[in-house]
Order: C-alpha cells, then sequence, then structure tokens
C-alpha cells in the first residue's frame, strides 16, 4: 500500500484484507481492505482515499482509524476482538503489530442498569437490527425503496441468524430464518408490499424477542391536550382517524415539527391494532399534509412496546400523543444516553461503507436522479445529537442543533445537500461520517459518558 504510505505518511499504519464468510447473495466468501491509520483522516484526506482506492481498485476498501476501533471496543466488541485475533492468524508487520497493541479500549462511567447489556454482541445487534429495522414502514407508504433496500434488510436478518442461539433467542431457529431471507430474497416476482411487509413482521419479532431483559418503566399516555396553533399544525390527525378507523389506537409525533418553528417534514408513531390492515391502506399513499411529507412508523400490539424498548428515545418527551392511549416503555436517562452513542456508532458505520460504495459505483442502482433521497443519511449528525439532547433533558430545536453542528463540527448541511444535488453524493456521505465520528468524542467529552482501560493484550501481542 505505498500509495497510502506516501500520501498520508505518519497517519498511515498498514493493511489488513479480512475474509468474511457468504452471506445469502454469496456463494463464496468475500474480502474487505481495512486501511488502518494512527489518526482520523479529515474531510480532505477521506475523499482522497476512497479516489485512491477506487483507482487501485481495491476490494470493499475501508478506513479505519484508532478513534473508530477503540469506540468499537465499546459498542461493537465483537468487530474489536475479531481484529486484534486476526493479527494471530495472519503474519504482521511490526508497525501494524505495534498499532494493535497501542490500542485502548472504554467503558462506561455513568451508571445504567444492569440489564442494559452495553459492552456486548447482543447490544450492538439490537441498535443494528433496530435501526435497520424502523424505515420499512416509510418504504411501503412512501415508496422509498429498491431491490437493493429490501436486500440490505434481508442481510441483517441473515446477519443476525448467526446469532441466535448464543442470544437465547427461539422464537425462530437460524435455518428458518436464513430460509425466510433466501425465500423473499429471491421471490422478486412476489407483490413488493408483501416481501417487505413480511420483512418488517419478522423484524418486529426478533426485535421484541431482542428486548427481552431490558429495564423499562411503562407509562399510560394519553392524547394531549393541544393549543389551537398545534391543532392547525398537526390537522392531518384527523385524517389518519377516518383512514384507519378502529384499528388506530394512538398517533404521536414528534422530532422538529413538535420542537421547533420550521421543520421539513413531520415524523410520525402509529400504534394500531394490525400493522398488516394498516400498512395496506397507507401503501403507496405518500401523505403530506399542506405541501409536507409526512414520515410513518407502524407498529401494532404485537411489537410496539419491546421496539420502543430498544429505542432511543421516550415517547413522553419531545413528543405529542395527537389521539388515543398507549401503555409505552420508559428508560433511564442514562441508558438512553448510551443508546444513542451505539446508535451513533452504527451509523457512522454504515457510512462509512456507503462512501465508499458510492466513490466507486456514483449512486445506488435505482437512485439515479435522486439525490435528495440521500438527505436522510447526511443528517444523521443532526439525528444522534438530537436523541443524545433529549435524553440528558436539553433544548433539541432543529435551528439550536443546525447551528451547534455548523460551529462546533464545522459541518454544514446546506453543504451536503449542495453536493448530492451536484451528483457528488458520496463526498456527502463520507462527510457526514467524519462529523458523527467527531460528534462521539465531542459529547462523550461534555456528557462524559465513557472513558479509556488499559486494554489486557492477549498473550500473542506481548
Amino acid at each position: 500500500m505505498s500509495p497510502f504510505r506516501s500520501i498520508f505518511k505518519h497517519k498511515y499504519a498498514g493493511f489488513r484484507i479480512v475474509t468474511m464468510p457468504p452471506g445469502w447473495r454469496e456463494k463464496e466468501e468475500s474480502d474487505f481492505t481495512f486501511v488502518l491509520f494512527h489518526e482520523e483522516l479529515d474531510e480532505a484526506e477521506l475523499r482522497e482515499f476512497f479516489t485512491v482506492a477506487t483507482s487501485l481498485q481495491l476490494v470493499n476498501p475501508r478506513p479505519v482509524s484508532r478513534q473508530l476501533l477503540e469506540l468499537s471496543s465499546l459498542f461493537h466488541p465483537l468487530f474489536f476482538e475479531r481484529f486484534v485475533q486476526e493479527t494471530n492468524i495472519a503474519p504482521a508487520d511490526e508497525n501494524y503489530r505495534q498499532f494493535i497493541q497501542s490500542l485502548q479500549t472504554f467503558h462506561p462511567l455513568l451508571p445504567v442498569d444492569p440489564n442494559t447489556g452495553m459492552g456486548t454482541n447482543r447490544y450492538y445487534l439490537q441498535s443494528l437490527l433496530f435501526l435497520a429495522g424502523c424505515t420499512l414502514s416509510a418504504a411501503i407508504i412512501q415508496n422509498r425503496f429498491t431491490e437493493a433496500t429490501i436486500q440490505s434488510k434481508l442481510d441483517r436478518l441473515w446477519q443476525i441468524s448467526a446469532y441466535l442461539e448464543s442470544l437465547e433467542i427461539t422464537v425462530i431457529s437460524k435455518e428458518d430464518l436464513q430460509q425466510f431471507v433466501l425465500h423473499y430474497g429471491y421471490a422478486t416476482d412476489l407483490d413488493a408490499f408483501d416481501r417487505i411487509s413480511a420483512i418488517k413482521k419478522m423484524y418486529g419479532r426478533l426485535l421484541t424477542a431482542l428486548s427481552d431483559g431490558v429495564t423499562t418503566t411503562p407509562l399510560l399516555v394519553t392524547a394531549s391536550t393541544l393549543t389551537a396553533a398545534q391543532q392547525t399544525r398537526f390537522g392531518f390527525s384527523q385524517q389518519l382517524r377516518d383512514l384507519l378507523s378502529d384499528n388506530l389506537l394512538a398517533i404521536f409525533v414528534y422530532g422538529s415539527s413538535v420542537t421547533s418553528e420550521s421543520f421539513a417534514d413531520y415524523d410520525v408513531i402509529l400504534y394500531v391494532k394490525s400493522s398488516d390492515a394498516a400498512l395496506q391502506a397507507l401503501s403507496g399513499q405518500n401523505p403530506s399534509y399542506r405541501g409536507v411529507d409526512i414520515n410513518i412508523s407502524v407498529y401494532d400490539e404485537t411489537d410496539f412496546y419491546g421496539c420502543q424498548s430498544l429505542s432511543g428515545d421516550n415517547l413522553n418527551q419531545h413528543v405529542l400523543c395527537l389521539y388515543g392511549q398507549a401503555v409505552i416503555p420508559v428508560k433511564p436517562a442514562h441508558d438512553l444516553l448510551y443508546r444513542n452513542f451505539s446508535f451513533g456508532y452504527v451509523r457512522m458505520r454504515q457510512l462509512l461503507g456507503m462512501a465508499g460504495f458510492l466513490a466507486k459505483e456514483g449512486t445506488h442502482f435505482g437512485l439515479e436522479g435522486k439525490a435528495n433521497l440521500y438527505q436522510y443519511f447526511i443528517k444523521i449528525p443532526m439525528h444522534i445529537t438530537k436523541g443524545m439532547r433529549a435524553a440528558m433533558r436539553e433544548p433539541n430545536n432543529k435551528e439550536l442543533i443546525n447551528a451547534w453542528t455548523t460551529t462546533t463540527l464545522h459541518y454544514a448541511i446546506e453543504d451536503q445537500v449542495a453536493l448530492c444535488e451536484s451528483g457528488r453524493p458520496w463526498e456527502a456521505i463520507a462527510n457526514a461520517y467524519a462529523a458523527t465520528l467527531q460528534l462521539l468524542y465531542v459529547l462523550n467529552d461534555a456528557y462524559h459518558a465513557f472513558d479509556y482501560t488499559e486494554y489486557d493484550l492477549p498473550d500473542f501481542l506481548r
């Protein structure tokens, strides 16, 4: 990797090519090229990394900084441990070996419930599956999907299938879950609604099982008393009540439409008796109100409590109940804070993978001319900041968050939107990755959430 050494000089630490087992789409193992760096690459260096990696035709290139790897010790321990163990399997030069030897691990500083399971593979998989599943309703209701979307959701299920036994999840066997993935992965002749709704139901089953043991306090939340201005702002609730009729149990609205003067869309959670019936009624509706999109997530009596137990917020904070009532799980503030750190880590890794893919391919198949669909991902630093501030009961309106990310992280959403619209989404996604990684360290300094621990080196590294 002499080009990287000559470009990045003292930052470059070495590289490993790691072979991963085949997934449901591959008949053979796949390689990933992990390039290690002593320091995090800045935005310009990230762009140069992917440009060089593409010119060298590296397979699945990933820049891995010390900061990213050390964060994984707390938020993706399996990745950290396998990275270290891989050094024992394959020969490494002395510089690379010293890099691994110098790594430190993190431990939490704030008191959390012992059932939280932070720092375990289960905790990481809870976050991974929740974030993958939370967009499935929108895929159906707003037609926000491509075949690649379906495949990526099935990838996560295949990944989870390998851990069912160790996680003591018995709602489905490994073999049956893998058969489910293969069936819906290759049944492209089936109606998209049938495929995505079946996948969503499977996510609900697994997330409910994964939530078992997570400590929450049940709280009955009833419809809020709205001001005249709020009744006008959220006037769409009557349309949803008319459409879903007796199937509807509760409507929750959250996000910028609740906390900010200006907002780009409505974020809504529907609690219903039957998700299948609700999604069928809403399928392809792409609802809006006064020209503003309504983003809807749908849960029913089988998965509402379990999924909300793993979410990054509490539905009694910065949220309005527009209709009905529901028993919600309330998570302790510190547990919520760490969950949002975990979400930040998962999203950061996803952004890194997306940047590598887009640098090579230009765009995802089926999204040509739809650069606006990348805007969800470039807002991830804002979403993570908002979740953490909400957990700590701090103001989190959109204007405040956007100003803070611009001044503190030097990450302005307008600049990233411009990159997407000019046909350079990979640069915007790479910038979002860099901002998210920086964000995790900045907010750790603010909240004193975790600190370094001397790593107990395995014998082969001593």
